[in-house]
């Protein structure tokens, strides 16, 4: 029984639901050290020397279709938007589980999709920040599931040259087990 209820307690952190507040991308930047942070739905960093921090609305990246007068719309794309951070480039737009908002997985909520470049040449990405399934077909639409989902992503350029990429992830699972 206990086993069941954490599978049952897990399941349910990984189901996304529409929050009260729009989803918020939190950007920091050291520029000087080419040092990026990029986390989802936290609270601000507390401001220190070289440091900026942004919040980005993940929501005002997603692009709808007129309405049809019975207030049906239908999400039909992305902006995306840029952000250079020392010698980053951050290239941010937004992931939905479904165009329709009515349908399944619809009203939950968007969430970031990432990529970053130096030089020209692609670091990381597309990335999708959050908590996703692993085995869901509407997860997967923009990243997949686990692999191309992160909850925080750190980049530091190295003196020496290249540059080190952390990842943080937490997924869910659902596992089929047969019958005897």
């Amino acid at each position: 029984m206990k086993h069941f209820l954490a599978v049952a307690f897990l399941s349910l952190l990984a189901i996304p639901a529409r929050s009260q507040d729009p989803p918020k991308l939190q950007l920091t930047c050291d520029a000087s050290a080419s040092l990026l942070d990029l986390r989802v739905n936290v609270p601000a960093i507390a401001p220190r020397q070289n440091v900026e921090s942004e919040e980005i609305d993940i929501s005002s990246l997603v692009v709808f279709e007129p309405g049809d007068g019975h207030q049906n719309v239908r999400r039909t794309g992305t902006r995306t938007e840029s952000r250079i951070c020392g010698s980053l480039l951050v290239r941010i737009s937004a992931g939905y589980y479904n165009a329709n908002p009515q349908g399944e997985r619809g009203a939950a909520d968007d969430y970031p999709l990432i990529e970053v470049e130096s030089g020209g040449r692609l670091l990381l990405g597309p990335v999708a920040l959050g908590v996703c399934e692993a085995g869901s077909a509407r997860q997967d639409a923009f990243a997949k599931c686990p692999e191309e989902w992160a909850t925080e992503v750190r980049i530091r350029a190295r003196s020496e040259g290249g540059h080190d990429v952390e990842l943080q992830h937490v997924y869910g699972e659902r596992r089929f087990m047969p019958p005897n």
